[in-house]
């Protein structure tokens, strides 16, 4: 369909559409390694959790970024676990070493929009006559000087043209919207009676299905009165604030169109046609990354050149389903330059799509999780509770013995997300290869450490029955009571930690994620270990190279990227929980504090007290305690009688 439009008048309403800008922060030890990020980063890049990421080069997941380029602001391409190309920027800081002024790590802000859309101007020949310059920088990262085709945005436009048309659902559903779109340029009873233009960003709520974030709930308007001149197309719709929107060397294109063309015609080699429709394809970022589009193409009423409307839409949820980003992306430069149609190019992958929704897993979808994660014999003796939480590996739930009626808590891991070097061969199994978790479960037996009730699994899933503290909570929650704790009584809940992670480093094994979660508190404080998802065996000629827990816990020799043992940064993590246990809140605010490892007191405690938290929190590895030095310390092994002490009473005393 021909649409018709006065591209002369001044003005233009601006329809938007819904976006989010995801934000995430990342830090990286002095490698470039990740040491900590957000779970919104695990959400950008598609892994199931924060976890995956620890001690992933960033240059694997960001390619083009320079991390030497501090504060700068840097439009690259991420690549998200299935090699889908994501438009970011970044911006890094360095936090460097006062002496020597060598990185100790690097703080990366990053920023992602879940859709990316706005309108080319285009001449009769492809050559761009107006477009948002802020919008091409997001989309691909170029600047104005350094694109005057539609091929410098979309390489194989004219390829797409012959063999990636969307049809069906998926063209209509695009024809739909385009249509809303391009009704604004030709209806000129919407257009109001103004000389100057405004760009208005609305940023809504976006439903993700894995995570939910705090979207950007505003309207931007900003008015570009300054270029009352420039032509209302050049405004068309962008999902990027800007000032202006600037027709490319628009004099030259009215004064000398043919010659233009002329310039196109022997760039290209040929004249190449451009029809109306619906396509599929790639747009080539600056840093030569390959990003998964939609395009749009409308005919308008030729007028000073502009004879085309493109609308180019990217959506983060789009995906061409390319797991080997390095092959795949041969094989697609390929396909393009073949004219082949592009693999997975289907109405059920690849489409245009509007609809938030699509995000969002179905009840039904959650059904279906639920029982295949209870599925087999497990059902048969337990039933399935309320959520407690989910981990990297799995969900917690709790569970109800059918017999006896006997409360339990119920771990689901699944075995296709437990990390290969998670597995190890467990004799009381035939030497089958199960999660590590799984084989300590079962083999280690001390009163401080959680115990294994029953095991079972199907296809899918492993299903560990651990026992339910009777009115149990765990450490974090108890110290957010801020509970009126004396020093035999936090001596007492603290020695009960240090027991347990005694009697794992006399086996060897590290849990590699000690904080106040992991630790339950019944009304006894009776203390128990918890979550071994992570927990590793060590060795005197073996080291760590990745870091598995809370930044928080982390000890400064490993915030600097060095290698580890395990016991060394264990007891640093002790030495937080205890001071946490004393002052409620952490020794440390943020990293930089932490390299520096001065402790202060808020107020004053015990000299034995003192010592163990100034011998744990050592910055030296090297002179930092071990767990045979505290557990012998006069202060860990002092008198205590629990009999004075009701849990019920220490928690009414918060605050007095």
């Amino acid at each position: 369909m021909e649409m018709a439009t006065n591209i002369n008048d001044n003005s233009l309403l601006i329809p938007t559409e819904s976006s989010t800008v995801l934000s995430v922060a990342c830090t990286l030890d002095a490698k470039g390694r990740i040491f900590r990020a957000d779970d919104g980063m695990a959400l950008l890049f598609g892994y199931v959790s924060m976890r995956e990421l620890l001690g992933i080069e960033i240059l694997k997941l960001i390619p083009a970024i320079q991390l030497e380029a501090d504060s700068e602001m840097q439009h690259i391409c991420a690549l998200s676990i299935r090699g889908n190309s994501i438009p970011i920027t970044v911006k890094v800081n360095t936090e460097k070493d006062s002496e020597t002024q060598r990185p100790l790590m690097y703080e990366l802000r990053i920023r992602a929009f879940s859709t990316v859309s706005g309108v080319v101007i285009l001449t009769e020949s492809g050559a761009l006559h107006s477009f948002n310059e802020n919008f091409i920088e997001a989309l691909i990262g170029k600047k104005q000087k350094n694109i005057a085709h539609i091929t410098d945005i979309i390489p194989k436009f004219h390829s797409h043209i012959l063999s990636s048309s969307l049809n069906g659902i998926s063209n209509e559903l695009a024809m739909q919207h385009s249509d809303k779109l391009f009704e604004h340029i030709t209806n000129k009873s919407l257009i109001p009676p103004r000389i100057h233009s405004s760009v208005t960003w609305l940023i809504n709520d976006l439903a993700l299905s894995l995570h939910k974030m705090d979207a950007i709930e505003s309207v931007i308007s900003i008015n570009s009165s300054s270029h009352s001149s420039i032509s209302s197309v050049n405004d068309i719709c962008s999902s990027i604030p800007s000032t202006s929107s600037q027709p490319i060397e628009s004099v030259q294109f009215s004064d000398n169109i043919q010659q233009w063309n002329e310039m196109i015609s022997d760039r290209t080699n040929q004249s190449k046609s451009i029809i109306e429709g619906s396509f599929c394809g790639f747009a080539k970022h600056s840093d030569n990354n390959l990003i998964a589009i939609c395009f749009n193409i409308r005919r308008l009423e030729p007028s000073n050149g502009a004879s085309w409307a493109v609308y180019i839409s990217y959506n983060m949820t789009l995906d061409f389903d390319t797991s080997d980003k390095r092959k795949e992306e041969e094989s697609i430069k390929e396909n393009i330059s073949d004219n082949k149609s592009i693999s997975g190019c289907k109405d059920d992958n690849y489409r245009l799509d509007f609809n938030d929704e699509k995000n969002s897993m179905t009840t039904a979808e959650n059904d279906d999780e639920n029982a295949q994660t209870i599925a087999g014999e497990y059902s048969e003796y337990y039933d399935t509770q309320h959520l407690i939480g989910n981990g990297a590996f799995g969900s917690v739930r709790l569970a109800t013995r059918k017999d006896t009626g006997i409360l339990a808590v119920a771990k689901f891991v699944c075995k296709s997300k437990v990390f290969s070097e998670s597995w190890v061969p467990s004799p009381k199994r035939g030497n089958r290869m199960v999660p590590i978790e799984l084989h300590l479960l079962e083999t280690l037996s001390h009163p401080n450490i959680v115990k294994l009730l029953d095991v079972f699994e199907n296809d899918l899933y492993y299903q560990l029955v651990m026992e339910k503290l009777d009115c149990g909570m765990d450490l974090f929650e108890f110290i957010e009571q801020q509970p009126k704790l004396d020093e035999p009584l936090t001596s007492y809940i603290f020695r009960q930690v240090v027991n347990a992670v005694a009697y794992l480093h006399s086996k060897n094994i590290v849990h590699r994620d000690l904080k106040d979660e992991n630790v339950i508190i019944d009304q006894n404080f009776s203390c128990k270990l918890i979550d071994f998802g992570s927990a590793a065996y060590f060795g005197h000629n073996f080291v760590f190279s990745t870091f598995c827990g809370t930044m928080e816990y982390c000890s400064p020799e490993v915030l600097k990227g060095n290698k580890y043992r395990g016991p060394e940064l264990e007891m640093w993590s002790l030495g937080i929980l205890l001071y946490t246990l004393v002052f409620f809140e952490n020794p440390f605010r943020n990293l930089q504090e932490t390299m520096l490892g001065e402790i202060e007191f808020p107020w004053e405690i015990s000299e034995g007290l003192f010592q163990v938290i100034a011998w744990l929190l050592q910055r030296d590895p090297q002179l930092r305690a071990t767990v045979r030095d505290i557990s012998n310390h006069c202060w860990v092994k002092q008198s205590f009688d629990l009999r004075i002490y009701k849990f019920e009473d220490v928690l009414q005393k918060c605050g007095n």
